[in-house]
């Protein structure tokens, strides 16, 4: 018994499995924190850098506000007390103006600093 031959044999179509949601690693979850006392003046363009040498702080520098400019000025918060908010909102945490000594960059943005230690190196800006 033959068969004739009518052209390329037909395959069904299967269909494409469905895309599976991308794992990602859970490290933690976004939450506002509040804190007390004075806060740093809104700015961009700022450097941000952690330092660890005894404590666990948290340091913003210079940057540029919409109003005033480029800024001059260094800022820290302790992230052990940060943290400690979460078990305890009325835990006095505050962010605290830091004096520097020494010849200052003054006002500058667009920069970034580096902690080796206990000696922040500020590269850039303008």
């Amino acid at each position: 018994m033959s068969t004739a031959n009518n052209g390329p044999e037909e395959i069904p179509a299967r269909k494409a499995p469905a895309a599976q949601p991308e794992k990602q690693a859970v490290i933690g979850e976004w939450s506002e924190i509040r804190v007390q006392g004075k806060l740093p003046e809104r700015r961009s363009n700022h450097a941000a850098f952690i330092q660890n040498a005894s404590r666990n702080y948290f340091y913003i520098h210079g940057g540029r506000d919409l109003k005033e400019g480029a800024l001059d000025n260094l800022w820290r918060i302790d992230l052990d007390g940060v943290q400690a908010l979460k078990d305890d909102p009325n835990r006095d945490v505050e962010w605290e103006p830091i004096k520097t000594t020494g010849a200052s960059p003054g006002k500058i943005s667009h920069h970034q600093c580096v902690c080796i230690d206990d000696i922040m190196i500020l590269i850039g800006g303008q």
